[in-house]
C-alpha cells in the first residue's frame, strides 16, 4: 500500500509541481481566462489583461467598495440579524457603493450554506457585484522543526545542570551539546516538554566549555489565517469544501473568490527555516527526490555526504539538517535511527528542502483554486500574501490561481512601500496574466481603532490615490461592516455614512481615469542582492520595485551603487551619499541612453569619449554601456588622491612608503589610459594597507557579523554598504538575549573611541549594551546621537576602550523591547578610532 501511495504521489507531483524560482521574463504572457455559468444559466466570460485588470463580459471590472461581514452568517440565522444586514446593505447601495467583498469570521465551509444562499440571492437581485473571501483550508495545524542555530543556542556552558526554557508552542525538541573549542558533538538527546517549558539535562565534561544547540518542534496555530498542514490535511479540506459548495448556487453578481487556502505558506516571521514534520510531507518529498535524482547515488553526491551513505530516498526524506546559514553543525539527523550524517559545505539538502516545500505549497494553492472553479464557480481565484515570497509568482501555465489580493494599511506612500509595491512585482512575474486588487485597506488593521474610518475626505482620497498609482485594479476598504462589532466598530463605514459619500466620490474619479490599461513604469531591483535598493516612488506612476530575477552587483566604490539584472536592459546606478556627478569613459562604438528617467534634462551628458551622469538617491537606468567597463572616473581619482596625505602621515610616523608612491603614479597612468576600475583597485589596495599600518580607524559593516540572532540582513537605501543588520520582532528571545558579535582588528596599541550607527533612540527602539572581548556590558542608551542620515540611522559614541594590537570581538546585546513592545534595532556601521572621529553619514574618515 505504501509503495502504491508513493507511486501515485510521484505521478501527481510530476504533473503539478515546478519550482517557483524562475520568474516570467517580460514579454507575451498566457492569458488567465474562464467562463462562469450562473444559477440562471447565463454564461459570463472573463479574462485578465496584461495590465492586471479583470475583464468581465467584455468590460473592465474595477471594483471600488468595501469588506462586508454578514451578521446573519456570522452571528446566527435570526430575523434580527437578517434585517441588520439588509439595512446596512441598502444604505451602502443608496450611497452608490455596489462592489463588496463578503467575509465570515471563520472558514466559509464551517458556516451554513443556506445562510449564504439567502444573502447571495438578495445581492444578485439588488444589483451588487461581489467576491467571497473563503478564508478556508485544512483544519490540522502544521508542526515542524525550526532550524535556527543562531536563535536556539546557549553559549559557555561549563557545568552539568538542568536547563529550562519557556517555549509555550513547542511540542518536542532534540538537542546537541558541542565543544566550543573544536565543534565536536559531546552528547545529544531529546528534551522533555511540560507545561510550556523545554527542559534539557546536560552533562559537561570537566574543563570543557560547551554550546547547546536546540532543535524545537513547534505546532503553529491555524486559527485566523495561521499555518495549516497542507500535505496531510488537503484531502479533508477538499471533501469538506466540495460538500459546502454543492449546496450553493451563485448568481450573476459573483466576480471572484479569495483565499481558498488561507494558510500563511509564505512563512512570515521566524518560520522560513521550518521543516514540516508530517508523514505526508516526507512521502511527497521522497517522491520529489526520486524524480529529481533517479538513483540514490546521485543524491548522495549532491548532498555531499562526508562519511557513510544513504540507502534509499525514504531515508533521505527523513533527514533534518542541523545548520542554517553559517551556524550549527554540518550534518543531518535521522530521528528514526538516532543517527547523524556529516555533510560537506557543498551540500544541496537545504536547497532541495526549500525548493520542494515552496513548489509543493504553490501546487496546493493552485489545486485549491482549481477545486473552487470546478465545484463552486469558474471565476478568478486570488490569494493574499503576507509578504513578498516566490510562491505567489504563479509559475503554472495550466490553470491555478489568477491574481493577488493586497492588504495595505497606513497612509500615503507607505501603503505601497510597505505592502503593495513588492506584490505588484510578483503579479508581473507570474507566468499568466494576474489580477491585482486591494482586498483590505484603512489607516490601521488593528482592533480597537479610536475613530471611525478615515480622518477626512482628503485623507481617503490621498490614500486610495497612492494605491491607484501602483496599478491596483480594484480597492476594497476595511470595511463596510466589520465583525465582531465590539472589537471592530470603528472600521465599519455604515456607522459613518458620510464616509460612504467620500468613497463614492473617489469611485467616480477613479473609474473615469481610464484605469483598465494603466501600467506603472517600473525599475526593478534583484530582491536577492543586498544592494541598498528598496520599494520607492520615483515619480508620478513610477516605482522602484523588487524582482525574483537574478542580478549582479557592480562595485563602484563606497558612495556609488549599481547593479544589472536579467530581463532588464542597462545598468541601474544611484548615489549613496547625496547629489554628485560621475563620469565614465566611453568607447567609440558605445551608444548610451537613459531608459529611466525618461525625458529628464541634465541627467545624462554624452561627449565624444565620455559620459557624465548626475546622480542622487534615486536610480537611473543607463543602457548601451558595457557593465565590465563601467566605473566612475571621479571615484578612481578620489582614491588616488587619498594616497598622498597617507604617505605623508606614514613618513611623519617614521615609516616609508615607496611602493605606495609608485602605486599612485601607476594608478594615474592606468586612469589616463581609460581604465578607472583598475586604477581604483591599485590605489585602494595601498590606501587600505597604509591606513591599517597607521591604525587610523577600523570600519565595520554590521551586515557581516561573526554571529547573531537578529532577524537578518536587509537591503536599505542610504545605508553604508547598501544593507544593515535588522532586529524587528515581537517574539521574546527563546534562550538568550538578542545579540550580535563582530570581529575587530586594530593595528596598534591605543585607546579607541567606539562609535555605532544605528536606529535613533527617538524612534523608541530597543535599548542596547556593548561588550569587548567578553568583558562587562556597558549601556549604550545614554550616549549622545549626532549625524543622522538616510532617515534611518544616527551615530553615537558609546564608549572608549584601551585595546592592544590584534584581533578582538565586540558584542552588541539588546536589553529589552522598545517603546512599541517590539524588539527593534537596525545597525549599519561600527567604527573604532584612536583619534577624534567626526561622523558624516556614510563618509569614511
Amino acid at each position: 500500500m505504501r509503495n502504491m501511495k508513493t507511486l501515485l504521489t510521484a505521478v501527481l507531483l510530476c504533473l503539478t509541481i515546478s519550482v517557483p524560482a524562475r520568474p516570467q521574463i517580460a514579454g507575451v504572457k498566457l492569458v488567465s481566462s474562464g467562463e462562469f455559468k450562473d444559477k440562471d444559466g447565463s454564461l459570463h466570460s472573463w479574462k485578465i489583461n496584461g495590465a492586471h485588470t479583470l475583464i468581465w463580459d467584455g468590460q473592465p471590472y474595477i471594483p471600488l467598495g468595501g469588506v462586508f461581514y454578514s451578521k446573519y452568517i456570522c452571528l446566527g440565522q435570526t430575523e434580527e440579524n437578517w434585517q441588520a444586514d439588509f439595512r446596512a446593505l441598502e444604505l451602502v447601495k443608496s450611497k452608490g457603493i455596489t462592489d463588496i467583498l463578503l467575509k465570515s469570521i471563520g472558514p466559509v465551509s464551517w458556516t451554513k450554506p443556506e445562510a449564504w444562499q439567502r444573502l447571495l440571492d438578495y445581492l444578485d437581485s439588488s444589483g451588487f457585484t461581489y467576491g467571497v473571501d473563503l478564508a478556508d483550508g485544512p483544519k490540522a495545524p502544521l508542526s515542524g522543526f525550526i532550524i535556527e542555530p543562531t536563535l536556539y543556542r546557549l553559549l559557555n556552558i561549563t557545568q552539568s545542570s538542568r536547563l529550562s526554557f519557556d517555549m509555550p508552542d513547542v511540542t518536542s525538541a532534540f538537542w546537541m551539546l558541542c565543544s566550543m573549542a573544536d565543534g565536536r558533538v559531546i552528547t545529544s538527546g531529546g528534551a522533555t516538554v511540560s507545561e510550556g517549558k523545554v527542559n534539557v539535562d546536560v552533562k559537561v565534561p570537566t574543563g570543557e566549555s560547551c554550546v547547546l544547540l536546540l532543535y524545537p518542534e513547534r505546532e503553529l496555530a491555524n486559527g485566523g489565517g495561521g499555518v495549516a498542514d497542507l500535505w496531510g490535511g488537503f484531502d479533508e479540506f477538499r471533501d469538506r469544501f466540495v460538500k459546502f459548495a454543492s449546496e450553493i448556487k451563485f448568481g450573476k453578481g459573483l466576480r471572484f473568490f479569495v483565499d481558498p487556502l488561507s494558510s500563511k505558506m509564505d512563512l512570515p516571521e521566524g518560520l522560513a527555516s521550518i521543516i514540516p514534520d508530517s508523514a505526508d510531507f516526507r512521502l511527497e518529498f521522497e517522491a520529489y527526490l526520486s524524480r529529481k535524482y533517479r538513483n540514490i547515488g546521485s543524491l548522495n553526491a549532491a548532498w555531499d555526504l562526508v562519511a557513510g551513505h544513504l540507502e534509499s530516498f525514504q531515508e533521505a526524506a527523513r533527514l533534518i539538517p542541523l545548520w542554517r546559514g553559517t551556524k550549527g553543525l554540518p550534518a543531518a539527523y535521522d530521528r528514526a535511527r538516532g543517527h547523524s550524517y556529516s555533510l560537506g559545505g557543498a551540500s544541496k539538502i537545504w536547497k532541495d528542502l526549500e525548493d520542494f516545500r515552496d513548489s509543493s505549497a504553490q501546487s496546493y494553492l493552485n489545486s485549491a483554486a482549481e477545486l473552487v472553479k470546478r465545484y463552486a464557480a469558474d471565476v478568478p481565484v486570488i490569494y493574499r500574501p503576507t509578504r513578498y515570497h516566490r510562491i505567489f509568482a504563479n509559475t503554472s501555465s495550466r490553470g491555478g490561481f489568477d491574481g493577488l489580493g493586497v492588504e495595505a494599511y497606513g497612509h500615503g506612500e507607505s501603503l505601497v512601500t510597505e505592502s503593495a509595491g513588492g506584490l505588484y512585482g510578483l503579479a508581473e512575474e507570474s507566468a499568466r496574466s494576474a489580477w491585482f486588487v486591494v482586498t483590505g485597506t484603512l489607516d490601521t488593521p488593528k482592533r480597537g481603532k479610536s475613530s471611525s474610518g478615515y480622518p477626512s475626505r482628503e485623507t481617503l482620497a490621498a490614500d486610495l490615490d497612492s494605491l491607484a498609482e501602483i496599478g491596483v485594479k480594484g480597492i476594497f476598504v476595511l470595511g463596510l461592516q466589520v465583525l465582531p462589532e465590539e472589537q471592530w466598530k470603528n472600521h465599519s463605514l455604515v456607522l459613518a455614512p458620510e464616509q460612504l459619500d467620500w468613497l463614492r466620490e473617489f469611485k467616480d474619479k477613479y473609474l473615469s481615469a481610464g484605469r483598465a490599461d494603466f501600467v506603472p513604469r517600473v525599475v526593478y531591483y534583484p530582491q536577492g542582492l543586498t544592494v541598498g535598493a528598496s520599494v520607492k516612488r520615483l515619480g508620478p506612476g513610477e516605482w522602484w520595485l523588487p524582482s525574483l530575477r537574478v542580478g549582479t552587483q557592480l562595485m563602484m566604490g563606497s558612495t556609488v551603487a549599481a547593479y544589472t539584472m536579467a530581463g532588464q536592459e542597462g545598468i541601474c546606478i544611484w548615489s549613496r551619499s547625496g547629489e554628485k556627478t560621475i563620469t565614465y569613459p566611453l568607447a567609440e562604438e558605445q551608444k548610451v541612453s537613459l531608459a529611466h528617467p525618461s525625458g529628464a534634462d541634465g541627467i545624462l551628458t554624452v561627449d565624444k569619449n565620455k559620459v557624465a551622469l548626475r546622480l542622487n538617491s534615486e536610480p537611473v537606468l543607463l543602457t548601451g554601456m558595457d557593465p565590465v567597463q563601467a566605473f566612475p572616473l571621479e571615484i578612481a581619482e578620489e582614491e588616488i588622491a587619498k594616497l598622498g596625505p597617507l604617505v605623508d602621515k606614514a613618513k611623519a610616523a617614521g615609516g616609508r612608503a615607496p611602493d605606495a608612491e609608485a602605486a599612485a603614479e601607476r594608478a594615474r597612468g592606468v586612469l589616463k589610459s581609460g581604465r578607472p576600475a583598475i586604477a581604483y583597485d591599485i590605489a585602494h589596495t595601498f590606501v587600505r594597507q597604509i591606513s591599517e599600518a597607521l591604525g587610523t580607524y577600523t570600519w565595520i559593516e554590521a551586515e557581516y557579523p561573526l554571529s547573531h540572532n537578529f532577524s537578518g540582513v536587509e537591503s536599505v537605501s542610504g545605508a553604508s554598504a547598501g544593507g544593515c543588520l535588522v532586529l524587528d520582532t515581537k517574539t521574546h528571545p527563546p534562550m538568550c538575549e538578542y545579540s550580535a558579535i563582530f570581529p575587530v582588528t586594530v593595528t596598534k596599541d591605543a585607546t579607541y573611541e567606539i562609535w555605532i550607527s544605528c536606529t535613533p533612540r527617538s524612534t523608541g527602539c530597543s535599548p542596547f549594551s556593548y561588550s569587548l572581548d567578553n568583558g562587562i556590558f556597558q549601556s549604550a542608551s545614554s550616549s549622545m546621537e549626532v549625524s543622522a542620515y538616510a532617515g534611518l540611522f544616527a551615530w553615537s559614541r558609546v564608549g572608549i576602550a584601551k585595546l592592544s594590537k590584534g584581533q578582538h570581538q565586540l558584542q552588541i546585546r539588546v536589553d529589552g523591547p522598545g517603546l512599541s513592545g517590539k524588539y527593534n534595532l537596525d545597525i549599519d556601521t561600527i567604527v573604532l578610532c584612536p583619534i577624534e572621529f567626526k561622523p558624516e553619514g556614510i563618509k569614511k574618515p
